[in-house]
């Protein structure tokens, strides 16, 4: 079996648990090749499933973006939302063959495409089984410092990883974030304290993302203070944040620097909520040792943490409200500076490796 139909086979049966009868929304921005769509309608409809596809290239999205108004993207997602509802799964996949393409889009005008397009068709399909992920394109591959046929490599390990062995791991981290008050993450230029008191946190091993493995929740609204510098870089349609740097006061940020200044402060004057955290994660993919350069794949790192500014998830919702959701990811690897991760002032996971005995199991293999 080649890694396109393993890769599919994660798709189907264990990331959308797909059965016959059902139909998925197949979303594809930008150019993926024909053997990959030929081999995933091939592999949905042998299971007597129905696939509809939805082309659509980034210059086309660009076009909407920059001449779109908020009736537009309202007639847009009034239009979509139909066809949504009736669907049993929803899979986007994106091929950036330019990750700064939509850079030049005016900050105003992604704001009206999150506000009146994005959020909505987002509420809609999280009432579904659905999934998110990147296409391996060279320019991922760049990114990730990698050639393609590397990155290829790692995707596919990244993708196909067997939680199985690390669920006892998983289950004891979920049970100890269920009775943890307050954390505290220390690394150089860092020490940042946040409760998370009677939040529910929530698994991710491929059913929502691939490449997977995460565990997240939510900080309590007013409960962060103190800084913390990410050291991986971030982006958001179209821009790249790297070095951030956050100061909190009892939950909001208070001062942010980072490469791209006016363009985040521009991000957190989004709205209120922008400068609010909604998301904590620890990431526990053993197959992702450094980072891809992507979000989507570095906030999966083992050994690193997140944070995301604006919107939380329903499934851990600490009640802030924001058009945006920007993950900014912390490695802690000894290679990347170390740093330390404390539960109730118990200390729970040291330079990327978890400390108790029942965690030992989310640890990956150091590498040489």
């Amino acid at each position: 079996m080649s890694n396109w139909d393993n890769f599919i086979n994660t798709i189907i049966h264990q990331s959308l648990t797909l059965n016959a009868g059902e139909t998925v929304y197949v979303d594809i921005v930008g150019e993926v090749s024909q053997e990959f769509t030929d081999r995933l309608a091939t592999a949905i409809l042998k299971i007597k499933a129905t696939p509809i596809f939805h082309f659509s290239p980034i210059t086309l999205l660009k076009t909407q973006l920059i001449h779109g108004d908020a009736q537009f993207f309202d007639n847009l997602i009034q239009n979509e939302l139909p066809l949504l509802k009736q669907v049993d799964a929803y899979m986007s996949i994106r091929a950036d063959q330019n990750i700064y393409e939509l850079q030049d889009v005016p900050a105003q005008k992604q704001e009206l495409y999150t506000k009146h397009y994005a959020l909505p068709k987002q509420m809609e399909i999280m009432e579904k089984k659905w999934l998110i992920l990147k296409y391996p394109t060279e320019a991922l591959a760049q990114l990730a410092h990698l050639s393609i046929d590397q990155f290829k490599r790692a995707f596919f390990k990244a993708s196909s990883v067997n939680f199985k062995p690390l669920e006892p791991g998983i289950k004891s981290l979920q049970k100890r974030l269920a009775t943890t008050k307050n954390v505290r993450v220390l690394s150089p230029h860092t020490d940042l304290t946040f409760s998370i008191h009677n939040m529910p946190s929530f698994v991710c091993t491929g059913t929502y993302n691939l490449p997977d493995g995460e565990i997240f929740t939510a900080p309590l609204l007013y409960s962060a203070n103190g800084c913390i510098t990410f050291n991986v870089p971030s982006s958001l349609l179209g821009t790249t944040y790297e070095h951030v740097k956050l100061q909190f006061e009892n939950g909001r940020i208070v001062k942010a620097t980072c490469s791209q200044q006016e363009q985040f402060n521009l991000l957190l004057q989004t709205d209120n909520g922008a400068s609010y955290l909604g998301e904590f994660g620890i990431g526990f993919n053993p197959e992702i040792l450094h980072p891809f350069g992507n979000p989507l794949f570095d906030e999966k790192m083992a050994g690193s943490i997140h944070l995301a500014i604006g919107q939380p998830y329903e499934m851990s919702d600490n009640g802030n409200k924001s058009n945006i959701h920007l993950d900014l990811i912390l490695c802690q690897i000894e290679e990347y500076g170390g740093g330390e991760l404390y539960f109730d002032d118990e200390l729970i996971r040291k330079n990327g490796y978890f400390v108790p005995d029942h965690l030992h199991s989310l640890n990956p293999a150091k590498e040489g």
